[in-house]
């Protein structure tokens, strides 16, 4: 344990923090910004879908040099992220709409832990906001990059 505790420190009082940061930074921005739940779930979804479509053509066009590869998988990932935050934030609009329909909180989040367990999502929602991959690597903290080019069946490093 006591290996790890400098990992642990900068995992959970840095990281973790800073996370949430995000999130909530993110989420005031998109109310500035589309204003409704509504809108930001369809924003979400739609920016979410396009990027998911276009993955394998992102991977498979690698930049010539580290650096704008490294820029360009950067952008991807803060994209994919920034969207998927907004479609989830912008999943309130489900939430608001069960309270209007008489459900109180303790239905709602029995209802959600249902759909979980029976879909086995229960692993995914209670990670952390960002999963960290904690290893001896040179940039141990960085999550693995989402976008990974291709090119002629092999990997670029």
């Amino acid at each position: 344990m006591w290996s790890h505790l400098k990992d642990l420190t900068v995992i959970y009082a840095v990281l973790t923090p800073t996370a949430v940061l995000y999130w909530r930074s993110t989420d005031v921005l998109l109310d500035r910004w589309l204003y409704t739940n509504t809108r930001k779930i369809a924003v979400g979804f739609v920016c979410s879908f396009i990027l998911i479509c276009l993955h394998n053509i992102f991977r498979n066009n690698a930049p010539s040099t580290w650096t704008i590869r490294h820029i360009f998988e950067t952008v991807y990932d803060y994209e994919i992220t920034l969207s998927g935050l907004s479609y989830a934030i912008g999943c309130r609009v489900v939430y608001e709409y069960l309270v209007k329909s008489q459900l109180t909180p303790l239905h709602i989040a029995a209802h959600a832990g249902l759909v979980l367990i029976l879909f086995s999502g229960f692993r995914n929602v209670m990670v952390l906001p960002f999963v960290v991959h904690n290893d001896n690597a040179l940039d141990r903290y960085r999550p693995l990059p989402t976008l990974v080019f291709i090119t002629q069946g092999r990997r670029h490093n």
